[in-house]
């Protein structure tokens, strides 16, 4: 009987000691040095990254296009050339840009901030296609003015981006401003909105002098943030008016000459589109829509295969719109850890971007790492490559050390 109560207590701590470990199995220890190194370059991730991105692309896409053309040439000429930009793994199915030139989309122009980082290296106004949507027809018209004189190759689109094309309500409060389904949720993000503008008053000083409130009347008649301030230069003022919305499926169906599905109406000059197999011209997929991230990314219908190829690479906001509350976010849309998942079994990796470099990470990272206080969300942005088809200066980007990605950004534009 002592033999037998001994075995049987040396199995229960068997069975202990088994359950103990599996619960520590339940995060992967490559998550766990996912987590280690955000928590180590933490201040790297900051929401203002993307255009350190942006400028990095802009300077690796400048020096990959001369790099092109220069061989272009001298294969005319009976030359060759050991200059490559990438070694000889690569492979025809990331090199796009023999037929036509590359396309970067970004949906959520705001101010035009991200693509004056894309337009860092001059000569991309000639040698790329820039599409931008803004929702706020008064900022479209100042986008249109500021960057159609310079370039016929930056298009602006007045309408928003989701999953369907249809018409949206555009409310809220100056930048807090988004699309809504429904009126109470309009309500409620005015209420959360105003509580944000006193905040924002009170630290910038607005009510500390006559000359400070001068300088920010004057600073937002200058950045114009909603189509309402053309008389008034408040960033406060309440706005609610009306947008077409297109599913990116639609429009770049649209662009590239395939069959498209649903209505459109969007205005695609001729001469501005790309060959109609030129499917993975399209470079860089950048979303920042206020909410409306995961849907934008459903309107892609990436369970089509050919549709991974044309996304190859996007790019993605993880701001305070990810928040389950925010009325901004559409019911029962995909939060963080949801869309991550979903882009990795269809092929996808994950990463965050520093103003650094890089941080490879999975869908388990955004349950298991450091969140922002009383949100519970990972902030930054974040970058989805499919490693088949994303172009050459995308992947190069994704494999570079901090270092090589610092060096990156101190190189000359070619």
């Amino acid at each position: 009987m002592a033999v037998m109560m001994a075995a049987a207590c040396v199995l229960q701590q068997l069975v202990i000691l088994l359950a103990l470990s599996l619960c520590c199995a339940s995060v992967d220890t490559g998550t766990i040095s996912m987590v280690d190194a955000y928590n180590n370059r933490y201040r790297e991730f900051n929401n203002k990254a993307d255009h350190e991105f942006a400028k990095a692309v802009s300077i690796m896409l400048s020096r990959y296009l001369h790099i092109k053309a220069n061989k272009q040439h001298q294969r005319h000429n009976g030359s060759t050339t050991t200059e490559d930009f990438i070694d000889s793994s690569n492979n025809n199915n990331n090199d796009t840009t023999a037929s036509s030139a590359p396309t970067i989309i970004i949906a959520g122009l705001n101010k035009g901030a991200l693509l004056s980082s894309f337009l860092h290296c001059p000569s991309l106004a000639s040698t790329v296609q820039f599409h931008g949507f803004e929702i706020d027809a008064h900022l479209s018209h100042t986008l249109r003015a500021t960057y159609n004189a310079s370039s016929s190759n930056i298009h602006i689109h007045n309408q928003g981006i989701s999953n369907r094309s249809s018409i949206a309500t555009i409310a809220g409060v100056g930048e807090l401003s988004g699309l809504y389904e429904s009126a109470a949720a309009v309500e409620r993000w005015k209420f959360k909105g105003m509580e944000f503008i006193e905040r924002k008053k009170k630290i910038r000083g607005d009510n500390s002098s006559n000359e400070g409130n001068a300088t920010a009347a004057t600073a937002a008649a200058t950045t114009t943030t909603t189509a309402t301030i053309a008389t008034a230069a408040e960033e406060e003022e309440e706005v609610n008016f009306e947008v077409e919305t297109i599913s990116l499926f639609n429009f770049t169906s649209a662009l590239f000459h395939a069959s498209p599905q649903g209505n459109i109406h969007t205005h695609i000059p001729a001469h501005t589109r790309p060959h109609p197999r030129a499917h993975s011209s399209l470079l860089l997929t950048t979303i920042d829509v206020e909410g409306l991230e995961a849907l934008a990314i459903q309107g892609m219908q990436l369970e089509r295969p050919e549709m991974r190829r044309r996304f190859a690479a996007i790019h993605y906001e993880l701001g305070g719109s990810w928040v389950q509350e925010d009325p901004r976010r559409p019911a029962g849309s995909m939060n963080q850890v949801q869309l991550a998942s979903y882009l990795e079994n269809l092929g996808y990796t994950m990463h965050l971007i520093g103003d650094k470099g890089l941080l490879r990470v999975n869908a388990e990272f955004f349950s298991q790492g450091p969140k922002s206080k009383d949100e519970g969300i990972i902030q930054g942005n974040a970058l989805a490559v499919h490693e088949k088809y994303a172009h050459v200066v995308i992947q190069k980007l994704c494999a570079a050390s901090s270092d090589a990605y610092r060096e990156y950004l101190n190189r000359e534009c070619s």
